[in-house]
């Protein structure tokens, strides 16, 4: 049985493991939506939102998880 300081150490482990990706990816389309590199291709801004939306909802379960 796995005691609860080593099971509260993994999950911790295993939350940054996840949150920090996610991070990037909602920072690289906060970078693409201010337009740093050009103004966007037709269309693009719509799937920049569900991108957003998406990890945002991840982020919260993830919260909500390990609260």
């Amino acid at each position: 049985m796995i005691e609860r300081g080593a099971l509260a150490g993994a999950l911790d482990g295993v939350w940054h493991d996840l949150r920090g990706p996610l991070g990037t990816i909602l920072g690289n389309v906060e970078i693409l939506r201010e337009g740093i590199h050009g103004p966007l291709p037709p269309g693009v801004e719509a799937h920049l939102v569900a991108i957003e939306a998406a990890g945002r909802a991840f982020l919260a379960r993830l919260d909500g998880a390990l609260a």
